[in-house]
């Protein structure tokens, strides 16, 4: 169910590419720079077995990953989000083929993937859309 949606204010999508799911986070940033959360949605796949099994994501894998992404984008669509950021955690700095997953993801679908520490996933939610939000 979508919340109301405020003229002017930002709408912020992050989508996070974990181990074992996929999720896809929409906020929009108040006046006051809190952050309502508008949508949480969560698709299992499991990357991190397969990177542990083989070292690598398979083509399947990055197939399934871009298609969990095109439906999700279709959500951001009906948010009007402004802007949507990917971010990828172990399944990024493990996987020997991360740089072709990037790359597909980031031809096909035009976004941008960033990898980020493990210290910084805790925070990567609430901060990430906050460090998304013009000043």
């Amino acid at each position: 169910m979508k919340k109301n949606i405020q003229n002017n204010i930002k709408i912020i999508g992050i989508i996070h590419i974990g181990a074992r799911s996929v999720r896809l986070l929409i906020g929009q940033i108040m006046k006051n720079g809190k952050i309502m959360f508008l949508e949480k949605l969560s698709a299992p796949l499991a990357i991190g077995k397969e990177i542990f099994a083989t070292g690598a994501i398979s083509n399947e894998t990055i197939s399934e990953l871009i298609k969990i992404i095109q439906n999700f984008q279709q959500v951001a669509e009906t948010y009007k989000v402004d802007q949507i950021k990917a971010v990828g955690t172990s399944v990024l700095r493990e996987a020997l083929n991360s740089d072709v997953l990037v790359s597909r993801i980031e031809n096909i679908k035009n976004i941008k993937i960033k990898s980020i520490e493990a210290a910084e996933e805790a925070n990567v939610v609430y901060n990430g859309l906050k460090k998304l939000t013009p000043k």
